[in-house]
């Protein structure tokens, strides 16, 4: 009887948990994310209390229960005793048991874990509320979790019981095949923070790399994903970005400038060109105002006059092909409109008058076994 009290008063204080939290969240008193917090918190201690209670509760009744509960016990005897068999042993201190290896097991996987919500709350909650850039919100994030991820596993080794002596002998070792087998994964690794801590790129650059022309999307612990105007994801292993040659079209803002060339007939007037690309400029609602659009005449071609007009963006930075195909559909539509000649390229050839000299091949010469032309008259019999 007592047991089943225990288990409605404990389900009445879960629902009063649930129910009074979403009142405080609806209230305003309380945010998303508070709210949250509070009610796994205390669902958590809750349920940790309930379940001391119950197995205080369970000797004291009688019938199923405790004969279950006794049976339960006895399994659980044999099963300790199972696990705690000796595998082997690290240094003189130690001895590693299947119980000890995937307690340390589980509490690294925890530690991961726990990096893991730490990243994203870091970045969704508290830093997503601030006006840093959302690729420095990205960097900050990954950095926190990764040195959390690393003192947490260095305490788990500590007060796992196992001889921090030996581990060190066995860091060492492996040091050693990470230095030969693994220098590319551990030099991508490296790369990886060197990218997030100097930040030559961040989430959400417009980069080019190895022909590569797209936007980062995720950096990683060993590779960066870049997504291309096709929706691909590259993998990019992140030592490319240290040792090599990269493009970062946003490194300072989201401002660029695209130059198209254009070249038109010697019979047109050049400012008159100007202004009609000026004008392809001006109607363009994808073209900043400031830095205002220039046109530079570039020089005297061979087929025609050079120019290039120069002009601003922030909006078309990712579609650059189809921003200059814009532009140059304006400008074929203006230069047909005025009658504008584009050139195409011409040659000109000019002949001397005179006499080639020649002579006939006779069967003396090298390589002929006969006469080039028939000398005879083509007449009939």
């Amino acid at each position: 009887m007592a047991l089943l009290l225990t288990t409605v008063f404990f389900v009445i204080m879960v629902l009063s948990l649930v129910f009074g939290v979403r009142w405080l969240r609806k209230s305003e008193i309380l945010t998303n994310f508070a709210s949250k917090v509070f009610l796994w918190i205390a669902l958590v201690v809750s349920g940790v209390l309930y379940l001391f209670k119950v197995l205080t509760l369970i000797p004291q009744t009688e019938g199923p229960i405790r004969d279950a509960y006794s049976t339960f016990l006895k399994y659980y005897d044999q099963l300790y005793t199972l696990l705690n068999i000796r595998l082997f042993g690290i240094g003189s201190k130690s001895t590693v048991t299947l119980l000890s290896l995937l307690k340390l097991i589980l509490l690294i996987w925890g530690v991961f874990f726990l990096g893991g919500i730490i990243r994203r709350i870091l970045r969704r909650k508290i830093l997503a509320k601030t006006k840093l850039d959302f690729g420095v919100q990205h960097a900050v994030s990954t950095v926190s979790s990764y040195i959390f991820v690393f003192i947490g596993i260095i305490i788990v080794i500590q007060t796992s019981g196992l001889d921090f002596g030996a581990i060190t002998v066995i860091a060492g070792a492996v040091g050693v095949g990470v230095g030969f087998g693994l220098q590319g994964i551990a030099n991508n690794f490296i790369s990886g923070l060197i990218i997030l801590i100097e930040r030559p790129i961040k989430v959400g650059d417009r980069i080019e790399v190895n022909e590569i022309d797209g936007n980062v999307d995720k950096i990683g612990a060993r590779a960066t994903t870049v997504i291309t105007n096709d929706n691909i994801a590259y993998i990019v292993p992140n030592s490319e970005f240290i040792s090599g040659n990269v493009i970062n079209w946003s490194y300072t803002d989201r401002k660029v400038r695209f130059r198209i060339p254009v070249e038109v007939s010697y019979k047109c007037n050049p400012r008159f060109i100007e202004k009609i690309l000026l004008e392809v400029a001006k109607d363009n609602e994808n073209v900043l105002r400031h830095p205002s659009p220039r046109v530079f005449f570039d020089g005297f071609g061979s087929s025609g006059m050079k120019f290039r007009l120069g002009v601003w963006t922030s909006k078309m930075m990712e579609k650059r092909p189809a921003f200059m195909s814009e532009l140059y559909f304006t400008i074929w539509e203006k230069f047909k409109e005025h009658k504008i000649e584009v050139p195409y390229p011409q040659h000109d050839l000019h002949f001397k008058s005179g006499v080639i000299p020649h002579r006939e091949a006779t069967l003396d010469d090298e390589g002929i076994d006969g006469p080039l032309w028939d000398t005879h008259n083509n007449e009939k019999d």
